[in-house]
């Protein structure tokens, strides 16, 4: 069972909607299952699936299509794909690679692959983690999300503009992150968290976003703005009592999503804003204590089927073009290997992954 984590999921598109990841479609085989849409877009998915050493390797899927990224030789641990940006004949898939260090500790090295081609993001501190999030193109440059440890190891917030770092403003001592950046009308939006706050950076000043009553810790997953209001998807909960809280802010005000069994939790990963309503995703626990993956529109949940139903799957990104709802994720198969894949309009499609199955974390439709 997965736990209660904050995600490095999150990046804005376009000008339809703006969602925490898009694309990834087609076939699938495998560990992923099998099930063929007609191809009436662009589908693009970028996530990670394991391989017979049992590494993560980064991957995206293009049109169904299978497709390894190079990791460079120094880093042995693998790595993976966060983020997807499409544009033009560009392929750009924000991430990371692992380094493992003497003694067998893994080391974050943020970076991008643009086309294929790696290129490493400069950390604060090389001997730290650093991890990027996501991403957001705006003619002829590239914003990319995330954080950076310092020499004290606290997580520091910002983003690199083409390639350098900028950090963003937190309170001092506790560790922060930048999870989804979106950029509208000329105005950089980053969300995440500053410390156990959550809220949002507007071109660099902090906006605090109140958390939900009885809950003392939250952040922003997602961030989207659609028709000049923002919207802000997030998790929280009490540390004292551990009692959980999904949903979103919407211009500063907190909309709870209620989950399946009122005694369960939920955990949102991704938003997406349309004509037709607000669509969040990601899962929610049932009485059996089963993570179920889902969507809620407009508040009401909408559960998306299962290939185990004692395994449960998860929603990571949400897309809407159209008529068509897009929801990628995973969902563990019967012998509880992860299966990539993404449903269009609640029907599962399966994506191919290497031996021991995958994920989607980032999706993008054209």
């Amino acid at each position: 069972m997965r736990t209660f984590a904050r995600l490095p999921l999150v990046f804005g598109l376009g000008n339809l909607l703006l969602v925490l990841a898009c694309g990834g479609g087609g076939s699938g085989s495998g560990a992923g299952g099998s099930n063929n849409p007609p191809v009436v877009a662009s589908i693009y998915a970028g996530g990670t699936s394991t391989n017979s050493s049992n590494l993560p390797v980064p991957v995206y899927w293009n049109n169904g299509a299978l497709v390894t990224l190079p990791v460079p030789s120094q880093y042995q641990g693998g790595g993976s794909v966060n983020a997807l940006s499409i544009n033009g004949n560009q392929i750009i898939a924000v991430g990371q690679c692992n380094s493992v260090l003497n003694g067998g500790t893994e080391l974050t090295i943020p970076g991008y692959w643009l086309n294929g081609v790696w290129t490493g993001l400069p950390p604060i501190d090389i001997s730290h983690n650093a991890s990027a999030t996501s991403i957001i193109v705006t003619g002829n440059d590239i914003y990319i999300g995330g954080w950076c440890a310092n020499p004290s190891n606290v997580a520091v917030p910002g983003y690199w503009l083409n390639g350098s770092w900028i950090g963003l403003p937190f309170t001092s001592g506790l560790s922060s992150a930048v999870t989804s950046i979106n950029i509208a009308v000329n105005k950089v939006y980053a969300g995440g968290n500053d410390g156990n706050n959550p809220g949002y950076w507007l071109n660099g000043a902090w906006n605090a976003l109140p958390l939900p009553v009885g809950k003392d810790i939250a952040w922003v997953q997602s961030i989207v703005i659609f028709s000049g209001d923002i919207y802000a998807a997030g998790n929280s909960y009490n540390s004292g009592s551990f009692v959980y809280a999904s949903g979103y802010w919407k211009n500063g005000i907190w909309i709870g999503l209620p989950p399946i069994s009122a005694s369960s939790r939920s955990n949102v990963l991704s938003l997406a804003a349309a004509t037709s309503g607000v669509y969040v995703g990601g899962w929610s626990m049932d009485s059996s204590k089963v993570e179920v993956p889902g969507y809620w529109l407009n508040g009401t949940w909408v559960q998306l089927p299962m290939l185990s139903n004692s395994n449960g799957g998860y929603a990571a990104s949400i897309f809407v073009s159209g008529n068509n709802v897009y929801a990628a994720g995973a969902c563990p198969n019967n012998s509880g290997v992860s299966s990539p894949g993404y449903w269009l309009n609640s029907v599962w499609v399966g994506l191919p992954a290497l031996t021991y199955g995958g994920n989607v974390k980032s999706l993008v439709i054209q």
